[in-house]
């Protein structure tokens, strides 16, 4: 049963999320527990093996993004070109920005549907890319 939907606009376009009462919950695991290792090279390392790595796709993407993002640059302020090479830059960042957000949620929810227990040493990023 649908019990709300919420419409919103994104640089991609009109975008709409319903919510529903009553689905069906698959089952997670009862056991297992797993460490889990951050990095900028791999993203997500498990401590039995498995590696988790974003989509090739989104490099892909990122490098049209900083294309555009040149373009843009080269456009005058003010201009309908201008506007333009905005609104491609904005979309093609809004596109990666999805493609993270959903490998984020297939990944966590491999991690649940595998693990019990998760565990994620408390790392800053930032302070292993200077």
């Amino acid at each position: 049963k649908i019990t709300e939907a919420t419409v919103s606009l994104t640089p991609l376009g009109w975008q709409i999320s319903i919510g529903c009462k009553d689905c069906e919950v698959q089952g997670f695991a009862t056991d297992g527990a797993v460490g889990i290792d951050r990095g900028v090279a791999v993203p997500l390392m498990l401590s039995d093996g498995t590696v988790y790595m974003l989509p090739e796709r989104l490099n892909v993407i990122e490098r049209r993004a900083r294309k555009a993002q040149r373009i843009l640059a080269r456009r005058k302020r003010g201009s309908n070109r201008h506007a333009l090479a905005r609104k491609r830059v904005a979309a093609l960042k809004a596109k990666a920005a999805r493609i993270r957000k959903h490998w984020a949620h297939e990944t966590t929810t491999a991690i649940c549907r595998n693990y019990r227990t998760a565990v994620i040493e408390r790392l800053r990023t930032r302070d292993m890319t200077a």
